[in-house]
């Protein structure tokens, strides 16, 4: 950017930057170029010394003392060279100082020297922020398992004293575990901006309907009469990850309830394959001169300091939405209400496809109370415990004890140790931490015995994908309270076959059965089957042409019957007719679809069925 009065030179300069492949805007005035500097936000000033009103050393002044623009190389330009003002003009700052009439070939030296150290400069400034943003990182994971031990132990406390009237402590617990349940979603929600700025945020993109994803986000909510749904008739279907974008409508929704009193409108709108989802309250507002530091991390408005928050709601909201290669905007009118507009291209851009799996982040919850656990010896489960801090250990020991519903039968601290431990025990139910100090706890899957239900623990919530591909019974994100605990314990024993059950009847090919739709009752045979989608205890039969029926029948049961040579299940939901496979394809990250007949969305291919489909394929996969 120039800034000079000079009305012959200004364009002159604007000229040959330009030539020289560099762009160029101009300003006659300190105080025009001042305005235009906050606006554009140049890489490098070019500034005259002598000008009316505003002179070079008063521009220089206001730049450095500007919060956004204090970087920012200024190289005077004057056509007096006074050695006493060419000191005072690096005193105040300045970078460099050329003479006029400025020589060509060194005008682009000197900006091509400032340019070079100042992104040396701001590689330096990146290396270090990025090295103070791994060691927070580092902290806030470290702090879960302790977090998750005294989350643990409160409850146990708790529970030891419920239905006494005399008991004191009951009511300091709880309101202990309400601290350190809201403080494990301050630890989440800084590990997400943390790994965000780090560009490690999980990413598992899939097609997706936005119109669905906003229904199922307000259903969920309890101030849902408050929210005015302005949704299409039709689905609006981009390639998105489902679990950050439900993030942003979630935490864009949370705002504008918190921040207001009044209705909340949501609405989305499909343009040109693009998605627009707006969220507008009538609530505080925002102050004008704050508006631009929206999407800060721990960013609060002046006016919005007696409200409960920590500054990261909009910041992730950002975060997922730049992710996915969209745009977040704001318009804010203090006391009127706020709008926050969020548009998301038809598919996010090849680099953020690449990245890592996953995850719903909401998988295995904190909310629900188990039911009395069976007690007596005889009903008792036998677990194992693999984790590598020994507190999470023995929180998790004596929460299974106490219960009366498990017995400890060994521990491991290690995944080497754990691997020897499996050659000898085979437990009911193995807690298994992911992150070991010598192995992944996925490493040990081949290993575990058939009958085992394993739980895995975690504090990176971008694994419960793959473990529940791995047919794990839960995935607990650490800190989780005892009550979880037993949960994930009664879900592994409802899991847990019974024994001596009759052998089912193996259906036929021919074999035929009925169905009814809308339309029509039909007899459908076996062989007409495409795929089967599971439902909970029911299941979505699919056959020619897209037609397919809701029945009262569980995919177990499907699978125990169907005729194992022509029908595979491939994922845990999906079973599918290998008549009708087209394709097979390859995905980053290891994993797999397939591509049925007459069936428009892929199927995906879980990582633990993986090896039976190709060894049923016997041939190549196409990438």
């Amino acid at each position: 950017m120039i800034i000079d009065d000079d009305v012959v030179l200004n364009p002159l300069l604007v000229r040959f930057l330009t030539q020289n492949g560099y762009q160029a805007d101009a300003a006659l005035t300190g105080c025009e170029g001042l305005n235009l500097a906050q606006r554009e936000k140049p890489d490098l000033v070019l500034c005259d010394l002598d000008m009316p009103g505003m002179n070079g050393y008063e521009v220089l002044a206001s730049i450095r003392a500007n919060d956004r623009l204090s970087d920012l190389p200024v190289v005077f330009l004057t056509g007096r060279a006074e050695p006493r003002q060419i000191r005072e003009g690096m005193n105040v700052g300045a970078d460099d100082y050329l003479t006029k009439p400025v020589d060509p070939d060194d005008l682009l030296k000197t900006i091509q020297t400032r340019l070079a150290r100042r992104e040396i400069e701001r590689k330096r400034a990146q290396e270090q922020m990025e090295k103070a943003v791994e060691v927070f990182a580092g902290v806030v994971r470290d702090l879960r398992d302790p977090l998750f031990v005294v989350l643990g132990y409160t409850g146990m406390l708790e529970s030891k004293g419920a239905g006494d009237p005399t008991n004191e402590r009951g009511p300091i617990l709880e309101r202990m575990q309400l601290a350190i349940e809201r403080m494990q979603t301050i630890l989440a929600e800084s590990l997400f901006v943390a790994r965000s700025r780090m560009q490690r945020l999980p990413f598992d993109p899939a097609s997706a309907d936005l119109r669905h994803i906003c229904e199922m986000v307000v259903s969920g909510r309890s101030e849902s009469g408050r929210i005015q749904l302005d949704l299409p008739a039709t689905e609006i279907r981009i390639v998105v990850d489902v679990v950050r974008i439900r993030q942003v409508v979630e935490n864009l929704i949370s705002n504008a309830l918190k921040f207001s009193t009044g209705q909340v409108q949501v609405s989305l709108l499909g343009v040109g394959g693009y998605c627009l989802l707006e969220v507008s309250d009538s609530g505080i507002g925002i102050p004008l001169a704050e508006q631009g530091r929206v999407g800060e991390a721990f960013f609060r408005a002046t006016n919005a300091v007696s409200y409960r928050g920590n500054g990261l709601g909009l910041c992730i909201v950002k975060s997922c939405v730049e992710q996915q290669g969209g745009i977040m905007k704001i318009s804010s009118t203090p006391g009127e209400g706020t709008k926050v507009m969020v548009q998301l291209p038809p598919k996010p851009p090849i680099q953020a496809q690449i990245g890592t799996p996953g995850v719903n982040a909401a998988v295995g919850g904190l909310a629900g109370s188990p039911s009395a656990v069976v007690q007596g010896d005889a009903a008792r489960f036998t677990v194992m415990l693999v984790d590598d801090d020994p507190l999470v250990r023995g929180m998790l020991r004596d929460t299974l004890e106490q219960s009366g519903g498990a017995r400890v039968i060994a521990e491991a601290g290690s995944g080497s140790e754990a691997l020897l431990l499996l050659e000898s025990h085979a437990p009911d139910v193995l807690f298994l931490d992911v992150h070991l100090v010598d192995l992944s706890g996925f490493d040990l899957l081949d290993k575990i015995p058939s009958q085992t239900s394993v739980i895995f623990l975690s504090h990176a919530e971008e694994h419960a994908v793959h473990a529940f591909d791995c047919e794990a019974v839960d995935f607990l994100l650490k800190p989780v309270s005892a009550e979880r605990v037993l949960k994930s314990l009664e879900r592994a024993r409802d899991r847990k076959p019974v024994a001596k059950q009759e052998e089912p009847v193996k259906t036929r090919l021919d074999d035929t059965f009925l169905v009814k739709t809308l339309t029509e009752k039909r007899l459908v045979k076996v062989r007409e089957i495409i795929h089967i989608a599971a439902y909970g205890e029911y299941t979505w039969v699919y056959w020619e042409k897209g037609k397919g029926a809701m029945l009262r029948k569980p995919l177990k049961q499907w699978l125990a019957e169907l005729p194992g040579d022509q029908f595979l299940q491939v994922h845990r939901g999906a079973i599918v007719n290998l008549d009708c496979l087209e394709k097979v394809e390859r995905l980053p990250a290891g994993k797999m679809q397939i591509r049925l007949k007459d069936v428009v969305e892929p199927i995906q291919v879980s990582l633990r069925l993986a090896s039976a489909l190709n060894r049923r394929l016997k041939g190549p996969v196409e990438a």
